[in-house]
């Protein structure tokens, strides 16, 4: 209940009309491969990320 609750106040907040939540679906259905690639070139460039190196520490004895 608190979640749909929280849902309907953001899209009210947000949007101005939280019956706009119902439309979520369909919306995102709309979403093409062309979209998501469109978007990943404007946001995913090479200026536009973080790398980070994972080195794992040295394992130590397990205590018993």
């Amino acid at each position: 209940e608190f979640r749909r609750v929280l849902f309907r106040s953001n899209y009210e907040l947000f949007f101005g009309d939280q019956r706009k939540l119902a439309d979520v679906a369909g919306d995102i259905a709309k979403i093409t491969a062309e979209d998501v690639q469109r978007v990943a070139k404007i946001y995913c460039g090479e200026k536009n990320r973080t790398v980070a190196t994972l080195v794992p520490e040295k394992e130590t004895e397990a205590k018993p």
